[in-house]
This record gives structure tokens, C-alpha cells and sequence, in this order.
């Protein structure tokens, strides 16, 4: 269960979010301009997990994604998994804080709803995707470091 002091809500535009049992709900609009916005909830992981994401909609003017995200206490070491409104799913990635390079691999075309699933094991990081909900198909992984 995810006690209410360890979460983190942000929003920086409308939109709502809630905490069922060990569920997050976040539910964002609004729109897109130059500026970076983002809307997230947080917990923190200190060892082996996955998180998962539903994506429901996407859409707007201009490339906006939606997904799910880790991120060691370096803020340098990442992993993002999306959709984008382009319709391609997106894993961004930098798993070494000794790198300043991000990886980036984009996977097929898909439409929501989508979901998402990051889940680190043993030191390994891998991206994975359902279209259905239930048949996960791997789309990338490599060494991450918390």
C-alpha cells in the first residue's frame, strides 16, 4: 500500500488525480504551449518493481506524451515510457549518471488506450506494451542504475 506522505502530486495545469488503494488516477487537459509543463504523481522505489500506466486518450496540437517515468535520486539517471500523439510509443532513457547521452528507441504504432509497464529486476531495465491489456510484448531493456 502506498501511504499518503510518500506520494508527490504536481500539477501545473488542470486536471485531477486520486489514490485508490495502490492506484493512481491522474487525469490532465489542458494545453500545450512552448513552455514545459507536467502533470505527475510519485512514490518513491528503492529496489527491484514495475509501475504501470493506462493510457486512455492523447490528443492536442503539437507532440505531447503521456506515460510512465523512474527516476533515481541522481536526477541525471532516467526512464520514460510513452505514448505520443504521433502514435508512436517512445523509451527514453539515460541509465548511467557518468552519461550525459539519453537513448531513445521508438516502438510501432498504437492507439489508446495503451499500456505501459517500466519494471526494473536485478539491475535490468525493461520497457514493455499491451495493446489489449494482457499480452505484453517487450520493447526495449538494458542496464539501469537506482
Amino acid at each position: 500500500m502506498i501511504h499518503p506522505a510518500r506520494r508527490v502530486l504536481r500539477h501545473d495545469a488542470r486536471g485531477d488525480a486520486r489514490l485508490d488503494t495502490n492506484t493512481f488516477h491522474l487525469r490532465v487537459t489542458g494545453r500545450s504551449t512552448n513552455a514545459l509543463a507536467g502533470h505527475f504523481v510519485a512514490r518513491p522505489m528503492m529496489s527491484d518493481g514495475e509501475f504501470f500506466a493506462r493510457v486512455d486518450e492523447i490528443s492536442g496540437t503539437g507532440l505531447t506524451h503521456a506515460g510512465v517515468m523512474i527516476r533515481a535520486q541522481n536526477a541525471a539517471v532516467f526512464a520514460a515510457l510513452s505514448l505520443g500523439s504521433d502514435g508512436r510509443l517512445w523509451f527514453q532513457r539515460r541509465g548511467d549518471p557518468a552519461k550525459r547521452d539519453v537513448r531513445l528507441t521508438t516502438g510501432p504504432k498504437a492507439s489508446a488506450p495503451v499500456w505501459l509497464r517500466l519494471q526494473l529486476k536485478e539491475k535490468e531495465l525493461t520497457a514493455l506494451y499491451a495493446l489489449d491489456g494482457k499480452t505484453w510484448q517487450k520493447l526495449a531493456s538494458e542496464s539501469f542504475k537506482l
